[in-house]
């Protein structure tokens, strides 16, 4: 009797991991939030705040258009750039477990597949589907029959990345990592794949940020685009 128990427990012992957890899962609860919060954003975007997005319905009341303003300006001071972080701190780890051909491949393939279907077929299907609950006759006097849902001439004029344009910076900044890997000799290459920097050099970068966006600002005031990237 007592050697079936002592077998029973032994098979249910074999059952629990003796791995540790790699997964950082407060991370995963972060972007989660961070996700929710870019969904409300947009939204209060539909409803009257500043911003540029598909289909906008005018606020109600002036009092309701401030607060939504309020709340996405509070949103566009911090949010983005926490999504940037968070993106460029796992960076390093990834590529050095993968290495950087089967990183780059990873990266076309997450990122790279989802751009280009919203940029040749969702942003187009979107920006027609607004203007058609929005303004149908300038569909109609552009010569663009409602039921159709678009022509040539609109297709072309209405490719883009839309909200995907992080997709496509963090597209762009992970092949230039890699591109750093690459081009680097080994005695260059870090010891350590993310050491965490001291608070005189995360005070400094702040500082930095803060310098560096206050005059980005002079040059291209929020509101503006380049490269069909936001001037957040």
């Amino acid at each position: 009797m007592t050697e079936s128990i002592d077998i029973q427990l032994a098979s249910r012992t074999t059952l629990v991991p003796t791995q540790p957890v790699s997964r950082i899962y407060f991370v995963d609860y972060l972007r989660a939030a961070i996700i929710s919060l870019v969904f409300l954003h947009h939204t209060a975007i539909t409803y009257g705040a500043s911003g540029s997005w598909y289909y906008v319905v005018p606020a109600t009341s002036s009092g309701a258009e401030g607060v939504l303003s309020l709340f996405t300006n509070f949103n566009q001071a911090w949010f983005m750039g926490l999504f940037f972080l968070l993106s460029g701190y796992f960076t390093p780890s990834s590529c050095g477990k993968k290495g950087v051909s089967r990183f780059i491949k990873d990266r076309l393939i997450r990122l790279g597949i989802p751009l280009l279907a919203f940029f040749f077929i969702l942003n187009p299907i979107t920006v027609y589907l607004a203007a058609v609950h929005s303004s149908p006759a300038v569909l109609q006097q552009e010569g663009i029959s409602v039921p159709l849902l678009f022509n040539f001439k609109f297709y072309i004029s209405n490719l883009g990345t839309g909200p995907l344009w992080f997709v496509e910076m963090l597209l762009i900044f992970d092949l230039g990592f890699a591109l750093t890997r690459v081009t680097a000799t080994k005695d260059k290459l870090p010891k350590q794949d993310f050491p965490f920097p001291s608070y005189r050099k995360i005070g400094a970068f702040i500082l930095l940020l803060a310098a560096s966006a206050y005059l980005l600002r002079i040059v291209m005031p929020i509101g503006q685009s380049f490269l069909q990237f936001p001037s957040l």
